[in-house]
């Protein structure tokens, strides 16, 4: 690619990402005023699973907006450190262990790589963070210069 094309792929990805963002902007107002009209008719509910709620609201060309409360989920775990437990045991009684499974989860230490290169060596260390660490994201973002307006 030459050095042309690239700026001007540049300049054509900012333009799209400008436009992107306005639009997500309007579009996320929408949804906030589409949301609070549902809620404000619940005679328009449909039930969903899980105690949630669904509202659809018609366009004027056969287009819809369906507007879908979820019910209440339930955490994933509790962490044994949490205030929650104390609570949790307190309210279920002699059923906490019926109603809850204790799991053991390793959390890495603070600065786990330096750690385990000084433990294990670099080789053993390589081998442990690779089974630990997850992928990073790769992204790209823009900078904009400020438009100039003119008038």
């Amino acid at each position: 690619m030459t050095d042309k094309r690239l700026k001007e792929l540049v300049d054509t990805a900012v333009a799209c990402d400008r436009t992107l963002a306005e639009t997500k902007m309007r579009l996320d107002a929408i949804k906030a005023e589409l949301k609070a009209e549902a809620i404000s008719r619940p005679e328009l509910r449909q039930p969903t699973g899980n105690n949630g709620w669904s509202v659809t609201l018609d366009g004027t060309d056969g287009c819809i907006a369906r507007v879908t409360q979820e019910g209440p989920g339930l955490v994933s775990a509790i962490r044994d450190g949490d205030k929650k437990v104390g609570k949790l045991r307190d309210a279920a009684g002699a059923a906490f262990s019926s109603l809850f499974e204790v799991e053991q989860t390793f959390i890495p230490k603070a600065d786990f790589r330096a750690l385990a290169a000084a433990v294990l060596g670099t080789n053993g260390a390589a081998r442990v963070i690779k089974l630990v660490q997850r992928a990073g994201r790769c992204v790209v973002g823009f900078e904009t210069k400020k438009e100039s307006v003119d008038g």
